[in-house]
């Protein structure tokens, strides 16, 4: 019987999946038995045969139709007979011992009914949605109104996002993110599956709701990290999110609320509907007109160099070994990105020394990962020595693969 039973829902994100899985692949397992499971919800694009001919080992389940994410996990959870159950999103990079280290913590904690982790995103910067409340409708109104990010170390106005707890400390809290969530079998089958009302957002709140009202604990756990790209499937800033995930806050109201309590919850609701569908309108049209613009600049740069200087990005690819060749990473690369070196990855204060000299010097605004000759937490590491420096960073797996990031 395995330990951990992972579970990937897929929805045309092919590049990120292959990623997910490799970084799953070359996880350290020390005396733990996994399985995977990949459920693709009628993806379009080559998903579903990227899995058969590199990852024979997945248990792949084809939809012919997408019924939502949570319907989509609970056809793989039903399936599992494993201790834990492990929520994966695709556009994730998993830490080489995230699975040993969140088996051990969960062994040793039998209060403890899921668990999540640091998440960063593809910048290295540090995801809110790591650790969070319910949404009551206080948290509602701070929120919308702008106060939980005036005062975000507020026990008050910050409550939602909790961003007064110490992101690098243990805690109880009461909404784990669906990107990342562990989960113990034997309370899933205490407290049901997912609900499948939610198509997408929000069955991570409902049932870290449910689980904190069976008397267990949801534990925000900091000792290992994993890179979330985000929203590959659905891009937040567009009108479809918006509606995607209020709608989903307004099934979370009818189920848990009632009376007053669920009214001013849905008012609150209604409001940030239209405040955020407007707000995603205004930066659809502003992306239009900035996309305008840089066609503009990309054609009078042709004419005229001098005028408008390069767009070519410096660049370092940080590798496993010296054995990469520059001239086909170039060529795969292509116009956009100048490679000024490639660098061998160490855990020496020379090689932090030799980025840093690279980016003062070279103005280097990129660092590409190759990821084959990589473990994941070399590259996790990496990011967060240099999340302050306002770098892309990018990730390749091979020289001849595409080229993914934030």
């Amino acid at each position: 019987m395995p330990d951990i039973s992972i579970i990937i829902v897929s929805y045309n994100v092919s590049a990120f999946l292959q990623q997910c899985l490799h970084s799953i692949v070359k996880s350290s397992l020390q005396s733990v038995e996994i399985e995977i499971f990949v459920v693709d919800n009628n993806s379009m694009d080559n998903s579903v045969q990227v899995v058969k001919e590199n990852f024979p080992e997945v248990k792949l389940i084809e939809n012919k139709r997408n019924r939502g994410f949570a319907y989509a996990c609970n056809q793989a959870i039903v399936q599992s007979s494993a201790k834990y159950i492990l929520l994966l999103n695709p556009d994730t990079i998993i830490g080489r011992e995230s699975l040993n280290l969140c088996k051990e913590f969960m062994d040793k904690n039998e209060d403890a009914g899921a668990l999540g982790v640091k998440m960063i995103d593809g910048k290295g910067r540090f995801l809110l949605e790591s650790k969070r409340s319910l949404p009551t409708v206080q948290s509602s109104f701070y929120k919308i109104f702008g106060l939980s990010s005036l005062f975000p170390k507020s026990k008050t106005f910050g409550q939602y996002q909790l961003k007064y707890l110490d992101k690098n400390q243990i805690h109880n809290v009461e909404v784990l993110s669906g990107a990342y969530m562990f989960i113990r079998k034997s309370v899933l089958d205490e407290v049901g599956l997912l609900d499948d009302s939610f198509f997408m957002y929000g069955e991570d709140i409902d049932l870290s709701y449910r689980i904190i009202k069976a008397g267990y604990k949801n534990v925000y756990f900091s000792k290992t990290t994993i890179i979330h790209y985000k929203g590959k499937s659905t891009k937040k800033a567009s009108i479809k999110y918006v509606k995607l995930f209020y709608n989903a806050m307004l099934i979370f109201a009818n189920k848990h609320y009632k009376g007053k309590k669920q009214f001013c919850f849905r008012f609150f609701i209604g409001l940030a509907v239209y405040f955020r569908a407007a707000l995603a309108l205004l930066w659809r049209l502003f992306v239009v007109f900035y996309s305008l613009m840089l066609k503009l600049i990309d054609l009078l740069r042709h004419r005229n160099n001098k005028i408008f200087g390069t767009s070519i990005k410096q660049t370092v690819i940080i590798t496993g070994t010296t054995n990469i060749n520059k001239i086909t990473l170039e060529n795969k690369l292509g116009e956009h990105y100048n490679v000024c070196d490639v660098v061998k990855y160490s855990k020496s204060d020379k090689y932090i020394g030799s980025l840093n000299r690279f980016i003062k010097l070279r103005n280097i605004e990129t660092f590409i990962f190759i990821t084959e000759n990589l473990s994941s937490d070399n590259i996790i590491d990496t990011m967060l020595l240099f999340a302050d420096k306002n770098l892309e960073f990018k990730i390749m797996f091979n020289e001849n693969s595409c080229l993914l990031g934030a």
